[in-house]
């Protein structure tokens, strides 16, 4: 929202927030307003006033760091995630769904492979053991 540079605001002279025109002190900082006994506040010209500042990025809006986070780091469990994301449509958030899922699945199937190799040693043992 741009202010005309001729319209006058009320700022604090400290943080440069808007007051109104009966604060004594800031409400965000609490710095004295320069306001007189008279009551004629501190008057600043609008274009001193500083600009908000840009809203600060989200993780979920960066659609490479969704990806890497995704498939490096969390797996399935960083899919909400992925479906936050602002920066993908819709076709690629269901391609990378069913990419991760089946990734998923993979790593699930060898896991359970090594472990059975591994433990089927054991289990031979054990039953020459009970003969």
């Amino acid at each position: 929202m741009a202010i005309a540079p001729d319209i006058e605001k009320t700022v604090c002279p400290q943080c440069f927030a808007v007051l109104e025109s009966t604060d004594r002190f800031c409400r965000h900082c609490g710095a004295p307003t320069g306001t007189s006994e008279a009551g004629s506040p501190a008057v600043v010209p609008a274009q001193v006033v500083p600009e908000m500042p840009p809203r600060q990025r989200k993780v979920t809006d960066n659609p490479w760091a969704v990806l890497a986070l995704l498939f490096l780091v969390l797996g399935p469990l960083g899919l909400p995630m992925l479906w936050r994301c602002r920066g993908l449509s819709m076709p690629w958030k269901v391609g990378l769904t069913i990419v991760m899922l089946g990734v998923a699945a993979i790593v699930i199937t060898l896991t359970w492979y090594v472990i059975h190799q591994a433990l089927s040693p054991l289990l031979e043992l054990d039953a020459l053991r009970g003969l």
